[in-house]
């Protein structure tokens, strides 16, 4: 096996990258971004293989070894990585994670371009009953707050989701953080 992203890629271009390819949850994804973003850093083409719905399907196909390599998010990874069931290359945030403290950055890898960090906004329909609304703006209005597992997220995500709580929101996006109740 290549010994971490370098060796990977060294090993990749001896066999062509060609016949490598990458795992998604679906085309314009986080994870296809991300690969998008690898391969144009790495100056690399993979053959994309989307699958449909949650990140379960492609780490199967990772696991079984069918795809090559799959950009996750933390909170589906670390258990596998962990396990010892995939291998952990590099994560895509500018510093290194705190349950995977032995994966470096891509930047450390060579790869500085790569920067995959999401968050996510708790959405719901305009049709939404006033009630549940309401209740959600209550928990919030009395200081409840969101716990962050450790594994879920580095510390861009906390220090946006400490920035949403001291504004109130991101108002210049017309979005206001609701926790969800415990």
């Amino acid at each position: 096996m290549a010994d971490g992203l370098t060796g990977w890629l060294h090993v990749g271009r001896r066999k062509s990258l060609a016949s490598f390819n990458h795992a998604s949850i679906g085309i314009g994804s986080a994870p296809h971004l991300g690969a998008e973003m690898f391969m144009s850093a790495a100056k690399v083409s993979l053959t994309h293989v989307p699958y449909r719905g949650s990140s379960a399907q492609a780490i199967s196909a990772l696991i079984a070894g069918d795809v090559a390599m799959f950009f996750v998010g933390n909170s589906s990874a670390v258990f596998h990585v962990q396990a010892g069931t995939v291998r952990g290359f590099a994560v895509t945030s500018p510093t290194w994670i705190n349950s995977l403290p032995d994966i470096s950055t891509f930047a450390e890898s060579g790869l500085p371009g790569v920067d995959n960090s999401i968050w996510f906004a708790v959405l719901a329909p305009s049709r939404t009953p006033p009630q549940i609304v309401q209740t959600a703006r209550r928990y919030r209005q009395s200081g409840g707050r969101p716990r962050l597992p450790e594994y879920a997220c580095g510390p861009r995500v906390r220090s946006a989701v400490k920035h949403a709580r001291a504004t109130r929101g991101v108002s210049g996006e017309g979005l206001h953080q609701i926790p969800q109740p415990h």
